[in-house]
């Protein structure tokens, strides 16, 4: 058998063995027998001829390298592909244990809750008479204050003051502009403009 035919031969089953490695682990085996074929392709492409070793290796650089890249575009789409990647689900939610807290302190967004310590930012509060870690949203907390739960991060409640009375006031009503409010409905006394000399 002539050596071109070897070449050929041999860089076939180079590019066989190289498509194989990103289907069956081998811890690199496959690989370096890979390599090799491919080099004693180019070897006895060179001995059979100049023209058939540079032809031999413009094939090689071309063929070797979309090969490479098409194998590592389809490979997370094959069996041992998924089982390497092990691609996370799109929602979070589907790996959660179906009894983890976070389930139940997601149902209680919107819900009322009572400080019972201080919260500078993070604390105790109490919902319906059981308690729970929480972290303020915004500003300090003092015990007793009423509060509204508006998130959960971790596995800790996220709370915001409620709106408290002022005093000879009301509280601001729900989505009431700060900006248009008076003076004694914010509980807050004018400004002197008397100059001071």
């Amino acid at each position: 058998m002539e050596l071109w035919v070897w070449s050929v031969l041999l860089l076939l089953l180079g590019i066989s063995v190289i498509a194989a490695e990103f289907f069956l682990p081998s811890s690199g085996l496959l690989a370096t027998i890979a390599g090799l074929a491919i080099i004693g392709s180019l070897v006895c492409a060179f001995l059979s001829s100049r023209v058939t070793g540079v032809a031999m290796t413009a094939v090689v650089l071309v063929v070797v390298p979309l090969l490479f890249v098409s194998a590592v575009r389809w490979w997370p789409d094959t069996p041992i592909g998924q089982q390497v990647l092990n691609t996370p689900p799109d929602n979070p939610d589907e790996v959660l244990p179906e009894n983890d807290p976070r389930y139940e302190l997601r149902s209680m967004i919107g819900m009322a809750a009572m400080a019972k310590t201080k919260m500078l930012p993070s604390g105790v509060v109490e919902v319906d008479g059981r308690t729970y870690d929480a972290v303020s949203v915004g500003q300090p907390v003092e015990p007793g204050q009423r509060l509204r739960i508006v998130g959960v991060d971790l596995n800790r409640l996220e709370v915001r003051a409620e709106p408290t009375t002022q005093a000879g006031g009301s509280p601001p009503a729900t989505g009431e502009d700060i900006l248009t409010s008076s003076l004694e409905a914010l509980g807050l006394e004018p400004l002197d403009h008397t100059n001071r000399t």
